[in-house]
């Protein structure tokens, strides 16, 4: 048996797992929405569209970060806005702390114990 073909094989299985928990997990926020809107070929590693996708992939549906971060803007400017991060500005990827088969979490807590509006 030929690598290529097992190790076609395995990805194929392996997306399977993927799609299976991924349509069993009721953490999901898009439901409803086909795999591809978010697993795109342009975010594609080595032909696996199963990867994090990329910001822009969801800027496509959610607007620039600029608009996010208006939106999110603390009334007093001491207070961190999530996003428009005081180390990265707008650089974070969303996937920093958006996750749509686990449970999302803030990145800057990692550090810091700011109080957020729960994460979607």
């Amino acid at each position: 048996m030929s690598k290529k073909i097992v190790s076609q094989g395995l990805v194929t299985l392996s997306l399977l797992a993927l799609m299976s928990f991924a349509q069993a997990n009721p953490t999901l926020k898009h439901k409803g929405l086909p795999c591809e809107s978010c697993h795109t070929t342009a975010n594609a590693v080595a032909g696996n569209a199963m990867v994090l996708p990329a910001s822009k992939t969801c800027m496509d549906c959610h607007g620039s970060v600029e608009a996010l971060a208006k939106k999110t803007a603390p009334k007093d400017p001491h207070d961190p806005n999530p996003h428009m991060s005081h180390h990265y500005g707008p650089n974070a990827a969303c996937t920093s702390c958006h996750a749509e088969h686990t449970p999302s979490k803030v990145m800057c807590n990692s550090c810091h114990d700011f109080k957020f509006k729960p994460l979607k």
